[in-house]
C-alpha cells in the first residue's frame, strides 16, 4: 500500500523514465518548477506578469497537496524528478480523465523523455484503469507539447476560450483528445521503444 510520507508506488516503468506516485520528497522540486515563470507561462498558457504567474503556481501546489491520489511524478531511472502529472477521472457509464503534465527539468528537454512518460501513463489509464478517452488542453502557442501530444495518438478537437478567473483575461487554448483503441494500436508500433522490457 502507498504512503504519501514514506515511500512511493512505480505504476510504469519505462527505458528512460517511471512514472509513480507522489510523495512528501516531491514537493521541494515541485514548488522550484512551479516558481519558474516560464514552466508555468507554457503549462496553464499564461502570459502576464511574474507576481501573476507565482500566484497561479501556489493554487497548483496547494490543489496537489490537497489531492496527492490524483498525482503522479515523472522520475528518470535514478529516481531524479522531471515532472508531474495531474488527473481526473470522471463518468459513470462511460470513464474518462482530464490530463495535465508539467515537464519541469528543462535540460531533459528534446530527449524524448516526455513522449515516453505520456505512453506509460496512457497505457496505464487505458489498460489497468479500463478508460474510454483521455482529454488534455494545452496553450495555443505551446507547439512543443501538441506535438508530443500528437506522437501520442492525441487528436485537435479544436481551439477555445477560456476566461482566466482571478483577471478576467481570456487564454487560448487547444483541446485534444485520445480514444482508447486509437492509443493501444499506436502502442503495438511504440512498446519496445518506450516501455522497459
Amino acid at each position: 500500500m502507498w504512503n504519501f510520507f514514506t515511500g512511493s508506488k512505480i505504476i510504469a516503468k519505462g527505458k528512460n523514465v517511471n512514472i509513480r506516485t507522489v510523495n512528501i520528497f516531491d514537493y521541494k522540486f515541485f514548488a522550484k518548477w512551479f516558481n519558474n515563470i516560464e514552466i508555468m507561462g507554457n503549462a496553464f498558457g499564461i502570459i502576464a506578469d511574474d507576481k501573476y504567474v507565482l500566484k497561479v503556481s501556489k493554487e497548483y501546489l496547494k490543489e496537489i497537496t490537497d489531492t496527492p491520489s490524483n498525482t503522479f511524478t515523472i522520475v528518470s531511472k535514478t529516481n531524479r524528478q522531471l515532472g508531474v502529472i495531474r488527473f481526473s477521472i470522471k463518468g459513470t457509464n462511460t470513464l474518462y480523465a482530464t490530463l495535465g503534465i508539467l515537464f519541469g527539468e528543462n535540460r531533459f528537454l528534446g530527449k524524448g523523455y516526455g513522449t515516453e512518460a505520456m505512453f506509460l501513463v496512457l497505457e496505464y489509464f487505458f489498460s489497468k484503469r479500463q478508460l474510454s478517452y483521455i482529454e488534455l488542453d494545452t496553450a495555443v502557442f505551446n507547439e512543443r507539447a501538441q506535438r508530443t501530444f500528437k506522437k501520442c495518438g492525441f487528436k485537435d478537437m479544436g481551439e477555445f476560450q477560456e476566461v482566466d478567473y482571478r483577471t478576467g483575461n481570456i487564454l487560448y487554448k487547444v483541446l485534444m483528445r485520445v480514444e482508447k483503441d486509437t492509443f493501444l494500436n499506436l502502442l503495438e508500433t511504440y512498446k519496445s521503444r518506450y516501455f522497459e522490457d
